[in-house]
């Protein structure tokens, strides 16, 4: 078997190995309004570790989401939220992971 082939299926492999969970390997963002929101940005990352969600999602401090009004806004999967706590954020990540 060639060098190239061998490295191919090691890689392969490797990746269905690690793929066990059934989740994507892309890691998606949660971007965080940092001029209104950036208090909850611990807040985030603490129920993400929680969660056990700190391999599938990174919390990204952001400029201005447009929505101040209704702090603490965040943006995920191209969708933003105000209005942001704890709980809702919770919810919002059991229904996107289950």
């Amino acid at each position: 078997m060639g060098k190239r082939l061998q490295i191919f299926l090691g890689s392969l492999l490797f990746l269905f190995w690690v793929s066990g969970t059934g989740r994507a390997f892309a890691v998606e963002t949660l971007s965080i309004c940092r001029p209104c929101s950036r208090d909850f940005i611990p807040v985030a990352e603490r129920v993400i570790e929680e969660m056990g969600l700190t391999a599938e999602i990174s919390v990204k401090a952001t400029s201005c989401l447009g929505a101040c009004a209704t702090p603490a806004v965040i943006e995920f999967r191209d969708t933003i939220y105000g209005d942001m706590d704890e709980a809702r954020l919770r919810t919002m990540l059991e229904a996107a992971f289950p």
